[in-house]
């Protein structure tokens, strides 16, 4: 398992509504940006 998937789990574990199934740093940070810009109610 990509180690950026550990990370997105954490993030998820907290309360952010990502996707987990990431495989890169970009696909990790285009999902961030996104809940982040939509004000954390993705």
């Amino acid at each position: 398992m990509p180690q950026i998937r550990y990370i997105m789990n954490e993030l998820k574990a907290k309360g952010m509504d990502i996707d987990t199934d990431v495989l890169t740093v970009e696909e990790a940070a285009a999902q961030i940006t996104a809940y982040l810009r939509s004000g954390g109610k993705e």
